[in-house]
């Protein structure tokens, strides 16, 4: 068994049985420990029990903004996200809806001092896999959570001290097709990972940048003229 493999199942094995670990964790501060749509997620440094609970900046609130591309806009504490969705401009499904989750929403957990947000990487039929900081330090490691439905969607929150809100969305959902690195809600094609915002204009009748233009650089411009495509 390889020294990853073993640091996995000594913390699976501890979080079973409530245990403390005294373990040293793979990641130290600033580490990556995973990505979803090419956003990074990173170790916020504590190696205390693996938690990766640190006081940096790689909060998990800090990654999901990130994730969105709305480093500039207050979102608050993780508890209390789910009520500035509509501040925020995000749609709000509830635990026990009729709505399931999707990859790429926001999971909210209440609970504790300040709560907790992660990104939703993969749904299946009984289970979710998320991607979050400030939680652990295990680089590779995506918690799973399981998913059932019982007159409405209902996410396990895998640890006592927390539990599941539910989970926010955007209009546009946060996905990214095309893997240029823009979401759909600013990609004006996200078929197509050659135009995204900041694109080379050429001349091809295209707007390649997603700047509500077609061929208005000065260089397509002038290569329109020149008839070169």
């Amino acid at each position: 068994m390889k020294g990853f493999e073993k640091v996995l199942l000594l913390f699976l094995l501890a979080q079973l049985m409530g245990l403390e670990t005294a373990y040293p964790c793979e990641g130290n501060y600033g580490d990556e420990i995973g990505d979803f749509q090419d956003v990074v997620a990173r170790s916020n440094g504590e190696i205390k029990n693996c938690t990766g609970t640190g006081s940096g900046m790689y909060q998990c609130v800090e990654y999901v903004k990130r994730f969105y591309k709305m480093t500039n806009v207050r979102w608050g504490n993780a508890k209390d996200i789910l009520g500035n969705a509509s501040r925020l401009h995000l749609n709000v499904f509830l635990q026990g809806g009729a709505e399931p989750p999707k990859p790429g929403d926001v999971l909210c957990f209440g609970g504790g001092r300040y709560g907790h947000v992660a990104i939703i990487r993969t749904v299946e039929n009984n289970r979710i896999t998320i991607i979050e900081q400030n939680w652990h330090n295990i680089s590779g490691y995506y918690r799973q959570l399981s998913l059932r439905f019982d007159g409405g969607y209902y996410i396990d929150s895998g640890s006592s001290k927390i539990y599941v809100q539910g989970w926010l969305r955007s209009p546009i959902t946060a996905v990214d097709n095309d893997n240029d690195g823009y979401n759909a809600n600013e990609d004006c094609d996200d078929q197509n990972r050659e135009i995204h915002p900041g694109a080379r204009e050429i001349c091809d009748g295209i707007d390649n940048n997603c700047a509500s233009g077609v061929d208005e650089e000065p260089e397509a411009s002038a290569s329109c003229e020149d008839g070169i495509a």
